[in-house]
């Protein structure tokens, strides 16, 4: 093919391949194959398929071969399509169609990255960016097509002309003046340095969201975001309203760098582990065990009166009550929801048998998009197994952290609605979480954000590092206090030598006080033991009842005779003897019973492991019935009929 007519020069910078070669057809008048012909594709090789000319995402020209007909320097088709950007983030900000400036066309200038989806306005003239004739409506594709090889661009109507013949031959936009698209290509080009999981959202809307945190994790990445570009509010697709987004963040040391992830040997006479060797299961396993620690104290034992008593009434009245129920029921609901078959095991805890072991962790599978996932930047390289790893762990932990929140919403409902629901039901992770990554000279950045996470009404008695080491510093001088203001006043004492008698403000005189529970009397009593002028002092908390020795094991043994006593002496009497309801039928207890003996039959007919596998319809079906009698008892109660 000869040289094709042309003003050597008159490629400014980031000009777009479209908008070339649409002048190049109207310069020369070519057809369509002779377009073609610049790919360097022989007539009788080119596939039948093959009726369109690519220019904006894989551009099908030979760009040398095109800069050779025309004249001009490879280097000026530097970024002239979105091939030489992160594939990524042309996937996700590109739209898929032509956009441009009215005042550039009319100086016979066009970029591709008008067509980005930050962009709203024209970085050079301010104006906003159009995609559509305004009276046809007419839209002009990315590829040029034999139909409309003379008119791809222009509209239905001949309004709109994007390639006009008076700057068609040379541009008049003055060359300075394009730099103003310097700085989004520096953005795009920085991308190429960010990890993040190669998702496919079901929700076209979970990728409006992607796209609206953009400038939050630029910033976060520390990734300079142009200023021409829009911002998060305006971003934030309308159908979520006011998004909240709750940030995690994470910077490692220096990772060693190894691209291959270590091989494990097999050792004869090794025991083999149920768990499998992955990033989700030692998370998980991490995860759990610092619930257990620092959070979630004998949860096993509350499970097993549930499990037993079948009475999601009362067990809502308790976590009301107590603390420690709360988080074991949210630890439940937590583990159930990232492993499905943690009842095997847990609850109480067992071994498991070799021949039935668990499924796995399930939850991170249920709508998550974050398992078995595949890292790449923004060259669609592989990291190395360091960051691989480093990257994984934290993007699973936040899935973690999500799931906790959702457990602590569980419970939260329970305590409103009276009814603890124990089945197990699956969260979903899509659009709810969203996590990237840099890497930077062997240090890798992590970055997450958890949407519309909410507090939990009640205070989570999981607590950070500096707060839990505050408070155990505290713990001493805290129960000192309330042992002082529990001691002042008169209080009925009992001593070997002296008998039944009055004392007044027996104060401890050391800061070791203890806080023990009586055994042997009934119900386990809760009392205090500390010294006082040379002499060991057992006192109960709910009772103005205390016992003096001179060793500490005289005085837990005088408390409880003296105790025993008391019980004798007063209960004959009538004294502190508890009031029966007037109308036993309104008790939480009648219908935590109701609720059971509904529940029972079911839970048989589930089979084995019948209280951890009962339908969830079941326990709605009975949740309605139960609480809608209740409801109706409670209005009796306030308007009784005349």
């Amino acid at each position: 093919m000869k040289r094709l007519t042309w003003y050597p020069g008159s490629v400014l910078p980031y000009a777009s391949l479209w908008h070339i070669a649409n002048r190049a057809v109207w310069l020369n008048a070519l057809t369509f194959q002779e377009l073609l012909g610049l790919s360097g594709i022989e007539q009788r090789r080119r596939a039948p398929s093959q009726s369109a000319c690519e220019t904006m995402f894989s551009p099908s020209v030979d760009l040398h071969r095109l800069a050779s007909l025309l004249g001009e320097r490879r280097a000026a088709f530097r970024y002239c399509a979105f091939n030489e950007f992160p594939s990524w983030a042309v996937e996700r900000y590109a739209i898929p169609r032509i956009r441009w400036c009215p005042e550039c066309i009319g100086h016979g200038y066009h970029s591709i990255l008008g067509s980005l989806r930050l962009l709203v306005k024209c970085p050079i003239h301010g104006v906003p960016l159009l995609d559509q004739c305004p009276s046809c409506h007419d839209i002009f594709p990315s590829t040029i097509s034999a139909p409309r090889i003379r008119r791809s661009a222009i509209c239905r109507c001949g309004l709109t002309q994007l390639v006009p013949p008076g700057a068609c031959r040379q541009p008049t936009l003055r060359p300075e003046l394009t730099q103003a698209w310097t700085p989004v290509v520096l953005w795009l080009k920085e991308l190429e340095q960010v990890f993040q999981p190669s998702l496919r959202l079901s929700n076209p809307s979970h990728e409006s969201l992607l796209v609206a945190i953009t400038p939050r994790w630029c910033s976060d990445l520390d990734i300079r975001y142009p200023a021409c570009f829009e911002d998060e509010s305006n971003l934030s697709p309308p159908q979520f309203g006011p998004v909240h987004w709750a940030t995690y963040k994470a910077c490692s040391g220096a990772l060693p760098s190894n691209t291959q992830r270590p091989s494990r040997r097999f050792v004869l006479g090794q025991q083999r582990s149920m768990w499998a060797d992955s990033p989700e299961t030692l998370v998980y396993r991490a995860m759990a065990r610092h619930l257990r620690k620092h959070g979630v104290r004998h949860s096993d034992r509350w499970m097993k009166q549930l499990a037993e008593s079948l009475d999601p009434v009362g067990f809502a009245a308790k976590m009301r009550a107590q603390a420690g129920v709360r988080a074991a029921f949210a630890e439940m609901v937590w583990s159930r929801g990232l492993e499905p078959d943690v009842f095997l095991r847990r609850w109480p805890n067992r071994r498991v048998d070799d021949a039935l072991p668990p499924k796995g962790l399930g939850g991170y599978d249920g709508g998550s998009p974050y398992r078995d996932i595949t890292l790449v930047d923004g060259s669609g390289r592989l990291p190395d197994y360091g960051a691989e790893t480093w990257l994984r762990y934290h993007g699973l932990a936040l899935a973690g952290l999500a799931m906790w929140n959702a457990a602590q919403l569980r419970v939260a409902e329970a305590i409103d609605t009276g009814w603890a629901d124990w089945t197990s039901e699956p969260h979903y992770l899509q659009g709810k979480v969203f996590w990237f990554g840099r890497v930077q000279h062997n240090r890798v950045q992590f970055v997450g954000y958890l949407r519309d996470v909410q507090p939990p009404p009640f205070r989570s008695p999981m607590l950070t590092k500096s707060e839990r080491i505050s408070a155990l510093a505290m713990r001493p001088l805290s129960r000192l206090s309330v042992l002082r203001s529990l001691c002042a006043g008169p209080c009925l004492t009992w001593t070997a030598h002296e008998g039944w008698h009055v004392l007044n403000n027996v104060q401890p005189n050391t800061n070791d006080v203890r806080q023990m529970r009586l055994l042997h009397v009934g119900r386990a009593q809760k009392f205090w033991l500390f010294e006082s002028s040379g002499r060991f002092v057992a006192r109960m908390t709910g009772e103005r009842l205390q016992v003096i020795a001179d060793a500490p094991r005289e005085a837990i043994a005088g408390l409880r005779s003296a105790l025993l006593q008391h019980r004798a002496v007063y209960a004959a009497r009538g004294v502190g003897a508890e009031q029966q309801p007037s109308n036993p039928s309104l008790t939480l207890k009648y219908f935590g019973e109701r609720a059971a003996a509904s529940l029972r039959p079911q839970m048989q007919y589930a089979g084995k492991h019948g209280f951890w596998k009962l339908p969830s319809n079941a326990m709605k079906i009975t949740r309605e019935g139960v609480l809608g009698q209740q409801r109706l008892t409670a209005d009796a109660r306030v308007d009784p009929p005349r």
